[in-house]
Formats: C-alpha cells, structure tokens, sequence
C-alpha cells in the first residue's frame, strides 16, 4: 500500500513534466512538418526569383474585412483558404527575414487617408476592394505607379500583367493583380445546372456538348440560347397547380438580373472605357448599341426570366455568376458546371468580365519609404500564392471536375475588366440594364452624358496624377 502511494506520488510530480515534454515534442513536430511542407511546395514553384536583402524589414499591410482572409489576419485560420495563407505567410518570413504585419479595418478609406495626411506612414502596402476602397485613393493620387518595378513583373505566371494593363491609367500602374490577390477571382462566368443539362436533349451535332463548343471558341448567344429554348418547359395546368410553391412553375433557360447584363454585353465584345497604352477613351454610342443589341438577343427571349435567383432555385438551366460566388451557390445546387461569357460570334474573341466591386487587389501608398523592398516582397508573396493560395481558388471554382478545370484556364485567359468598373461614375452597368427593360428611346442622352462625364473626371484624376509625381 504505502509503495503504491510512493509510486502514485511519484507519477503525480513527474506529470505535469511528462506533459510539458510531450508538447514540446509535439511543437517541434509540427514545426519540422511545416518546414517539409515549405521545402515541398518550394520545390515545385517555380525555381527562378530575384535576391533583395529585407532582413528585419516589416511589410506592414492595411486591409479591409474582405481581404482579410488571403491573409491569416488576427490568426485567424478558419478555412482552408486562410490556413493555407498562414502557411504562406510563415514560408515568407523564414525564407526573407522580413515580417508581415496585417491590420484589418472597418473603414479602409478613412484609416488610409488619415495615416496618409498625418504622414505617420504607419502602412506600406494595402489590400482592398478595387472598386469601393483603392479607386478612390487613386484618384487622389496617392498610389505608387509600378510600371517600371523590377519585381512587379507581367510575364511571371504569379502576376496578371493583362488585368493591370488595362486598369492603367495613362501608362501607369497603380493597382496589383496575382495570385496573392487575383482579381480573376471576380470573373463573371456562364453557370448551368450540369444534373439537368445531361437529362435535356441539347439541339448540336452528334457528340458536342457545352464544354466542347466552348473549348473550340463556338460558345456563342445563338448557341446559349438555343440551349435555353431547349431546356424552356411550361408546365399543364395540372402541374402548374401541384407546383403552386415552385415559382411560377415554368422551367426557364436563362435567368439573370440586372447585374449580369453589364458582364452579358462585356462578353459580346462591349466595354466603356477603352485603354490603349497611355491613351484613355469613350466607345462609340454605335459599338455599345451594337453589342447591346445582341445581349437583347438572349434576355428578350421568352425563355429567359429577369429573376436573377431563378438558378438558385432550380428554376433556370443557365445563369451568370462571379467565380467566387460559386462554392455558396453549390450549397443549393450540387452540380454546377461553368461555361464563358458567351461571343456574339464564333470569329470573335472570349471576353470574360471582371467586376471589381468587392474584388481584392494590391497597391503600394505614393509616399512609402523603401518601395524596392516593397515590391520585392510583394513579389515573393506573389509567387508563393502561386503554390499555396491559386489552388485552393481552382477548387473552390471547380470542385475537381475535369471540365471546369479546363474551362476555367480559359476564362483565366480571356479575363479582362473596363474602368468604368472601377471608378463606377455615372453607374454604366445600371443604364444597360435599364435600357434593355425600356428600349433605348433616351439612351443616346444619356450616353453622351456619361461620356461628358468621364472625359472630365479622367482628366482630373491624370493632372492629380502627375503633380503627385512631380
């Protein structure tokens, strides 16, 4: 008895060690995997970089409740996305010697121009919605211009050069697109309701399907809306009595709403504001009608609904949503495929339609010290993104369906916005889709107003511009 007693004692006073020494062991476990899994994932990313000595350099990032996410603020490791983030984010530091201050804030806009005015200089690159957030501090002129970066590069795979060209503004870039924060996330796409699609006898020849007609650049309105009259039921008067809570009980081909008609006409070859190096200018009232008649096309079709939730509901075959809105919509409807934005004609090019509003990008503020290390570990960030954040993004979209994937390298490929997105002066995406619902009757006044509008506004953001420069 009185051995026992030792012995629990003893067992009692060396526990609280064994504990202690079991966690430890289990910390440096944990720590040795994450440094494989850094070895691993740097082993496939691609092996070039460029050195830049940012030893005890913080790269200290303001960004938004949106952006947050992308990357681990407050520690927050609560999805795959942000954990994979954290693991980047830790890669990054091992592997520069920098470190990686994040600060979330309610009111980007507020807490960046005060910091700005103050000349505090407290944040030295920010993360925030393109077109609600960073718009408007580059059309004050406080953004850095990257165009001339040695690290910024458009050719690398982890930058989108495309997507930043053309959000130039008179040959200088202010906003970052890459796979730390890829605005292609927001690219509009065509989704369809794959578990009906298969069960509806599509009007093409013996063997082509959506996904082959798209894959060989013959995804067109014709086609999309011959597949919508395909898949257009309207129900007996018996079924619409026993499908009294379904909707309206008919089974459209498209639905869409407002803000889909905007990415519709994108897709058909329409922009607004048309960037060409360092030149800005307005289309022509006869191109935007042009394309704007052959969205008219589809959405005037009897098998088209303007009920922009009918896809969710199991009510329409097609339908448009960003790539990022598709993992929720899955929630609902399981077996989502995606489709481009469909051409007005097979000769055409794709255009796939990025709405900037609630989308992530990167800049660098106009007066931040040390710009080269700056960029330098944004590049770095960039390319690790590449290996820990791009394919997280591809899963969301894809869920691993082979098709998607190959589909969505097409998108990708095809994406492209219009400032009139980002600064959203005189709401163009509204006036279309008021067109469509009330004929063009008022149209041209409006056009010509508008383009008025952002002559004026362009050329004071270019004189704000470049006396930030001089």
């Amino acid at each position: 008895m009185l051995v026992c007693i030792m012995l629990g004692a003893i067992l009692l006073g060396t526990l609280p060690y064994m504990i202690v020494s079991l966690c430890e062991r289990d910390a440096e476990a944990e720590k040795e995997d994450n440094r494989l899994e850094r070895e691993a994932m740097a082993s496939i990313l691609p092996p070039e970089r460029i050195e830049e000595d940012v030893e005890g350099f913080a790269l200290r990032i303001l960004c938004d409740k949106e952006a947050a996410e992308v990357f681990a603020a407050a520690g927050d490791t609560s999805t795959t996305l942000s954990a994979n983030a954290a693991k980047r984010n830790e890669h990054l530091s091992v592997e520069t010697g920098s470190a990686l201050l994040v600060t979330v804030t309610d009111d980007f806009v507020k807490t960046a121009k005060e910091d700005i005015l103050s000349g505090d200089d407290r944040y030295n690159l920010y993360a925030a919605d393109a077109a609600g957030s960073l718009s408007a501090l580059l059309s004050a002129g406080y953004l850095a211009d990257v165009s001339d970066s040695a690290y910024i590069r458009a050719e690398k795979a982890w930058f989108d050069g495309d997507i930043m060209d053309e959000l130039s503004i008179y040959g200088g870039k202010y906003l970052i697109s890459s796979s730390t924060a890829d605005a292609r996330s927001s690219a509009a796409a065509i989704v369809y309701n794959r578990s009906i699609a298969d069960s509806v006898e599509l009007p093409f020849a013996d063997g082509q399907t959506l996904v082959s007609l798209a894959l060989a650049g013959e995804f067109t309105v014709e086609t999309l809306l011959a597949a919508s009259r395909a898949a257009y039921t309207v129900p007996t008067e018996e079924q619409r009595r026993l499908a009294e809570s379904y909707g309206d009980g008919v089974f459209y081909g498209f639905g869409y709403g407002d803000e889909d008609v905007f990415p519709l006409y994108f897709g058909a070859g329409g922009s607004f504001v048309l960037t060409e190096e360092d030149t800005l200018s307005i289309v022509s009232l006869s191109a935007l009608r042009e394309c704007l008649s052959a969205v008219k096309t589809l959405t005037a079709d009897e098998t088209a609904t303007p009920n922009p939730y009918a896809f969710g509901e199991g009510a329409a075959l097609f339908s448009v949503h960003k790539l990022s809105e598709i993992a929720k919509t899955r929630g609902t409807i399981t077996n989502i495929g995606i489709l481009p934005l469909p051409k007005r004609s097979a000769e055409d090019d794709y255009h796939s339609y990025i709405d900037l509003a609630h989308t992530t990008m990167l800049a660098i503020p106009q007066n931040a010290s040390d710009k080269v290390k700056i960029e330098y570990l944004v590049s770095r960030m960039a390319f690790l993104s590449y290996g820990y954040i791009e394919p997280v993004l591809r899963e969301q979209v894809t869920a691993g369906h082979a098709d998607d994937e190959r589909i969505l390298s097409l998108i990708a490929d095809s994406a492209a916005c219009d400032l009139s997105a980002l600064f959203g002066y005189g709401d163009i995406g509204g006036l279309l889709a008021d067109t469509l619902r009330e004929g063009d009757g008022r149209l041209a006044i409006h056009y010509y107003n508008r383009k008025t509008l952002y002559e004026k506004a362009l050329s004071i953001i270019e004189k704000r511009l470049v006396a930030e420069q001089e």
